[in-house]
């Protein structure tokens, strides 16, 4: 009789970067890979005591030496949630290979692991009252970044994974404008400048000409977020403003070199609060912050007809 050799071949999931192979015990003296998608390190850079975590954990007692920092890494399409240790102990969200994570003191720590999920944002424009040319003269700056809301109701800072696609790790927001006069150089932004009378729809976005990123590629930024925080609306985009424009009402009335803001201005939006515009596919996301009441000035009363303009920024997103 023929023996027949039968071989089974186990196959396990191929997960990419920190999905860490740890080596365990196997049969006949084999070894096999287990495949972990958080790697936490006692010590910065990788070094001291490592732990693996293949899905949500607590209480793991790293005995964490002061000054309180840590190492983690966490695979390729997801992020992992780890507590301060702070009074309130809150989460921080980590991404990718991060060598220096502080925390606040020694306590056990907890892991969530969920799908990252990404959110692009890209500046589509700003919309203002066109009295005539000197009005798309826009300066000033306006920063934007996008954070969750935890189930208690406290802030968790997302990743900003990158901008105008060269990796971003380690910033925190995108400035997503900035103009530092109204002068003529102002100008060209004036491709981007829209009457607001009616608001319009703003989709073309702008491109870059910085030297640092390549020539040509959209004006954008790319944050990392957790899926469930994207399933259950708790994704808040914020930007933080202050711009003015130049006015003239008409070809021979003053001229207003800076119609201004009083202060910085910061506000978000949910997810939910952002439309999809209409045939757009993928999906298309109309974001806009504003109005922003601008006045000259000497002028505290002005209205939007006098020395005054109402802004408004656009932005289109896609998750």
């Amino acid at each position: 009789m023929k023996k027949i050799k039968i071989f089974i071949c186990i196959c396990l999931p191929m997960l990419s970067f920190a999905q860490i192979k740890k080596p365990i015990p196997g049969i006949g003296g084999n070894t096999v890979t287990r495949l972990s998608k958080v790697e936490i390190y006692s010590e910065p850079n990788f070094q001291g005591t490592a732990t693996q975590v293949l899905t949500n954990k607590t209480n793991i007692d790293l005995k964490i030496a002061a000054p309180y920092r840590i190492s983690v890494k966490v695979a390729k399409d997801f992020v992992a949630y780890i507590n301060t240790c702070n009074e309130f102990n809150d989460e921080i969200l980590l991404y990718g290979t991060n060598n220096n994570v502080q925390l606040t003191g020694n306590c056990p720590i907890n892991v969530r692991i969920e799908k990252a999920v990404t959110i692009d944002l890209r500046f589509a424009g700003i919309s203002t009252s066109l009295h005539n040319n000197d009005c798309k003269k826009v300066f000033g700056n306006v920063k934007v970044n996008a954070f969750e809301l935890s189930a208690d109701g406290y802030r968790i800072n997302s990743i900003l994974k990158e901008v105008n696609l060269s990796n971003a790790l380690g910033q925190t927001d995108w400035m997503m404008f900035t103009n530092f006069s109204s002068s003529t150089k102002a100008l060209i932004f004036e491709n981007y400048v829209f009457n607001n009378n009616p608001i319009p729809v703003l989709r073309n976005t702008l491109t870059s000409t910085e030297p640092a990123y390549p020539v040509g590629s959209p004006k954008m930024a790319v944050f990392i977020v957790g899926e469930s925080a994207v399933r259950e609306n708790r994704v808040r985009i914020e930007v933080n403003t202050n711009i003015g424009t130049a006015h003239k009402m008409n070809d021979v009335a003053k001229y207003f070199p800076a119609l201004r803001m009083k202060e910085n201005v910061i506000l978000n939006k949910q997810l939910s609060e952002c439309g999809i515009i209409a045939g757009t596919t993928p999906a298309e996301h109309e974001i806009i912050f504003g109005p922003y009441n601008l006045k000259a000035a000497q002028c505290e009363t002005c209205t939007q007809t006098e020395e005054a303009h109402a802004v408004r920024v656009h932005m289109v997103g896609y998750w």
